[in-house]
């Protein structure tokens, strides 16, 4: 802090006016209080740099986690506050406002020697953090003069347009204090002319102009202005000032008095009802507060003399101990203290707290700052800023909520805005309504069940019917307020309250079947008895005859490091090896070990990375992680990814974007107490569309950031190490899914299973699902086995006809067979089937019936015609429902005990006289006959066919069949046209 104002009092002030009145024409803001005290003192920027101490060298990097701001902070940064921009938390910060150019009314160039816009390191380093730049014009007097002369507005315009090309900035904040009303045509047409030529300049210049907390000339001209101005800041200080006939808030968030009734809230809802557009709407506040001398100790006592400012460190620093017992002022919401017959209004933590409130409650666009460095490195502002205006904020499950006229006064006109209550990790949230009256039928409060205006209506409230007490369903409530300009009312005040979710949510896998052959659809049942489920996300995996492995290619990996390294892994540099099932790095020396591994990171839009790490070692800097997305893996810092960074002896968490191979500082900064040699279980949660991405230690929300531009594509994962001995176990990358994927099975490339059983009792498949919800509660992992089999079981060999030996003739009509056994590595034989036919494969005299396990099995008596043919048919069916080949037997021929031939009873032995030789043969064969009367025969194929017919009247006839295939063929023979005898016969040529 400059040594010159640590315990500097500002310009003393005689009473003027009472505080209810506009302030006096000798009325002088902060701004040009401040502005002409150093002015006078003469220095400049550096020499303010030079002088500069920083006291608090460590207090900004208190912030827990990097965050992405919602709404705009808007901070003027004085050139006497040279270098307390040391301390500025510039992820907080939208933009720099450099002070002061002083416009000379008459020339329109800067009059201020210390204005050091184009050397001040303020500027460069805002720049350097992507922090927009503007600087502000400054004009306390003489406003006629400058609106009214062409050349000296003309000057002005072209030295901002220099002054902005030079340096890199964006914009121009015009601070003009205290005109009059007969300015306001002339400084609407001036705002008009500046905006054209920036615009013109530069398509990216801005123009945005500091307001006065009340407008008490009526100068602003919104509705005019409003397409030439970014920007509307209110300055939502100087409520009560130097002169103030009474002690005061600088910055009351709600009225102090009935007879004075001008705060922040007020003002807020004045400018929204002159057409400010919301988005554009900010309400600066003050970094310091006033003391005055008293004649009592109640809050707003009359002043007997001027006062002087008081900056939020010295509040902190409290070297006089005049601050040590702070008093409350319910009415406007603002801390105040009384010491030595003075009396100090200044904002804390907490009150500064209930005025970004209002901001969001109203909806605006942000907030500012007046001013920068007056905290000077001590960060509970800046936590405030990151919990009220940054994607890091809390909601408390539990606060008071107010119409804006707050706790004691009444609401005012044409107050209008939704406000949304969402607290951290909430299930449901009641509201109970204290005070509740509004003017019957113009003024309303709409209440719906959830976060937005869609959300379902629980009511609308007009008149003094409370709402009473009103529970939400969902996690949030939503409130929409609005009054016209008639009737003030008491308004509403309540208190909410959460019900706080931190109950895990569940999961469920569910499959068709437990053996599945082809690709199949897995279901998921997510459940969350509090704020409702997130996402769900699965890794499916598949046992290679070794360990379960999952297909990079669709994006998966499930490494438990059991035995060897897989070849899939690059091991870059570093000693890695696999001990004791896990996977370690063992060299000390490196700072950048690498071992990586390809995986796509292009088809969900969420991807989970988990393992558990471990360090160890004896090295006072032990560092590890891993690198997610990268392109290059091979590359020293692989070329563009992100990596999650536990240093374990500095206690610190980061997280790192890497560009071209650079990575700067660390997105994530947060402090994380780790224990050498305890394994803890590591996860990122990473959104390669929208960007978010979030950090789980031992399945604990840790921390999260979002990148504006996301990473959308990776093709590998690499894990890091610095000096560490780590251990890693248990890797895997899930996918983000819905309630249902579809699991390919197969043996390409693309395929998710490429693998079937090893036997029936080792699934190859493995799915796992996990699931997250809304307050960053992780669920169980859970994992199903699903059994693949994809191939048909071994044919059977051999199917004999008969119970033993295969039998060529039978004569029962109660058929046995027996057969080879069939066999399946997979999933095994459960069972076969047998049917009974008159040619192969057919059914026709016995359907396929169901064997079971056993390789012999016996018929039913079955309706059988002698001499008849038949064939026995059996398969095999294996444990994922697959059928073998059916193999076929021989056949046999039904004979049963007795044959009738012609009009005479022969005996079987005559019968047996019958006969065709050879058998086999070559295709050709004899048939010997007992006699030479009224014989016939056909010959008939295995499809049926009959290829050949004849009669014979001799005891020997030749039977050619050289031009058929070999095989087996049916000799029917007949006497007097009635069938004798069937007997096979063999064509082996």
């Amino acid at each position: 802090m400059n040594k010159l104002y640590t315990s500097l009092l500002l310009c003393l002030i005689n009473v003027c006016l009472q505080a209810q009145q506009a302030p006096p024409a000798s009325f002088k803001s902060i701004h040009e209080e401040q502005s002409n005290y150093y002015k006078n003192l003469g220095l400049n920027d550096a020499q303010y740099a030079a002088q500069y101490i920083n006291t608090l060298t460590t207090a900004k990097q208190t912030s827990t986690q990097a965050c992405t701001l919602k709404k705009k902070v808007y901070g003027w940064h004085p050139y006497w506050s040279a270098g307390a921009e040391a301390n500025y938390q510039w992820d907080k910060l939208s933009h720099l406002v450099y002070f002061d150019y002083e416009v000379s009314t008459s020339t329109g160039n800067n009059i201020n020697s210390s204005f050091a816009w184009s050397t001040s390191n303020a500027v460069t380093q805002a720049l350097a953090n992507n922090v927009k730049v503007h600087f502000c014009a400054t004009m306390f007097s003489g406003h006629a003069t400058f609106l009214g002369s062409t050349n000296a507005k003309q000057t002005f315009i072209t030295n901002a347009i220099n002054l902005l090309n030079a340096r890199g900035g964006v914009g121009v904040n015009i601070d003009f204090e205290g005109m009059a009303s007969s300015n306001k045509t002339a400084f609407t047409a001036f705002i008009q002319d500046l905006h054209t030529q920036l615009k013109a300049a530069n398509s990216t210049y801005e123009v945005t102009i500091a307001m006065p907390s009340v407008d008490w000339g009526g100068v602003m001209d919104i509705s005019n202005l409003n397409s030439s101005v970014e920007l509307f800041c209110i300055m939502a200080y100087d409520y009560y000032y130097g002169s103030s006939a009474n002690a005061g808030p600088t910055s009351p968030t709600y009225s102090l008095t009935t007879s004075y009734n001008q705060n922040i809230s007020k003002s807020i809802t004045y400018y929204l009802g002159q057409g400010a557009p919301k988005t554009k709407l900010i309400c600066a506040l003050p970094y310091y507060g006033r003391e005055w001398s008293v004649t009592g100790t109640a809050a707003g006592a009359p002043t007997t003399s001027g006062s002087a400012s008081v900056t939020y460190k010295a509040l902190r620093v409290n070297a006089s101990g005049n601050f040590n017992t702070k008093l409350w002022e319910k009415n406007c919401f603002s801390p105040y203290y009384n010491y030595s017959s003075k009396q100090c209004f200044i904002d804390d933590a907490f009150s500064f707290d209930r005025k970004l409130e209002v901001i969001e409650q109203m909806g605006i666009g942000g907030t500012g700052i007046w001013a920068l460095g007056y905290d000077d490195g001590y960060t509970d502002l800046w936590s405030v800023l990151e919990n009220r205006l940054t994607t890091c904020g809390v909601k408390k499950c539990t606060d008071s909520i107010f119409d804006g006229g707050g706790p004691t006064r009444n609401y005012y006109d044409k107050e209008s805005y939704t406000y949304t209550i969402s607290p951290a990790g909430a299930s449901s949230v009641t509201i109970d309504f204290k005070t509740f009256g509004l003017e019957n039928g113009n003024d309303t409060l709409a209440i719906y069940d959830g976060a937005t205006l869609t959300s379902p209506l629980i009511g609308k409230y007009t008149g003094a019917a409370s709402p009473g007490v009103i529970t939400s369903t969902s996690p949030s409530i939503t409130l929409r307020f609005k009054a016209d300009n008639g009737v003030n009312n008491i308004g509403y005040k309540a208190v909410y309250t959460c019900v706080s979710d931190s109950v895990k949510p569940t999961t469920v896998i569910t499959v068709p079947n437990v053996w599945e052959s082809t690709s199949f659809t897995a279901s998921y049942t997510d459940a969350d008895v509090g704020t409702g489920v997130d996402k769900g996300l699965y890794n499916v995996s598949a046992h290679n005859g070794t360990e379960y492995r999952s297909n990079a290619v669709r994006g998966f990996i499930n490494d438990e490091f059991n035995t060897t390294i897989h070849p899939s892994w690059t091991q870059k540099k570093g000693t890695w090896a696999i001990a004791g099932g896990t996977l370690t790095q063992t060299d000390v020396i490196s700072n950048n070990t690498n071992i990586y591994t390809p995986i796509a990171q292009n088809i969900s839009n969420k991807y989970l990375y988990n393992w558990k790490g471990k360090a160890q070692g004896t090295s006072s800097t032990r560092r590890a992680g891993l690198h997610i997305m990268c392109d290059i893996a091979d590359s020293a810092n692989r070329n563009n990814s992100y990596f999650m960074w536990a240093r374990f002896d500095d206690n610190k968490l980061q997280f790192y974007k890497v560009q071209n191979n650079v990575f700067g500082t660390p997105v994530i900064d947060i402090n994380y107490t780790f224990v050498a040699g305890q394994t803890y279980d590591y996860k990122i949660l990473y959104d390669r569309i929208l960007g978010d991405v979030k950090l789980f230690i031992d399945d604990k929300y840790v921390a999260s950031w979002k990148d504006g531009t996301p990473i959308a594509t990776g093709n590998s994962v690499s894990f890091r190490t610095g000096q560490c001995e780590y251990v890693i176990d248990d890797f895997r990358v899930y996918r983000s899914r819905g309630n249902t994927t579809n699991i390919t099975v197969g043996n390409t490339t693309s395929d998710m299973v490429q693998f079937q059983n090893d036997n029936p009792s080792t699934p190859a498949c493995k799915i796992r699902s996990v699931a997250i919800d809304l307050s960053n509660n992780w669920s169980s992992i859970v994992s199903k086995n699903v059994n693949i089999d994809w191939t048909k079981p071994n044919t059977i060999t051999t199917v004999n006809d008969g119970s033993g030996a295969d039998q060529a003739n039978i004569t029962t009509n109660t058929i046995s067979t027996n057969y080879t056994a069939s066999a399946d590595v997979n999933s095994g034989i459960t069972t076969y089937y047998y049917a009974i036919g008159t040619a192969p494969k057919l059914s026709n005299v016995h359907v396929y019936t169901l064997v079971g396990n056993s390789t012999s099995v016996s018929s039913a008596p079955l309706s059988l015609t002698n001499g008849t043919m038949y064939y026995i048919s059996v398969y095999a069916v294996n444990g994922a429902g697959l059928i073998s080949d059916t193999t076929v037997s021989n056949g046999f021929v039904y004979t049963g005990t007795t044959i009738i031939v012609g009009m005479a009873q022969i005996t079987a032995q005559l019968n047996s006289l019958i006969s065709a030789y050879p058998n086999p043969n070559n295709g050709t064969f004899v048939l010997t006959l007992p006699e030479c009367v009224g014989y016939s025969y056909n010959v008939i194929n295995t499809l049926g066919q009959t290829i050949q017919q004849a009669n014979t009247s001799n005891y020997n006839t030749i039977i050619d069949l050289q031009q058929q295939p070999k095989g087996i063929y049916l000799l029917q023979i007949y006497n007097n046209d009635k069938l004798i005898k069937t007997q096979r016969v063999s064509v082996q040529q």
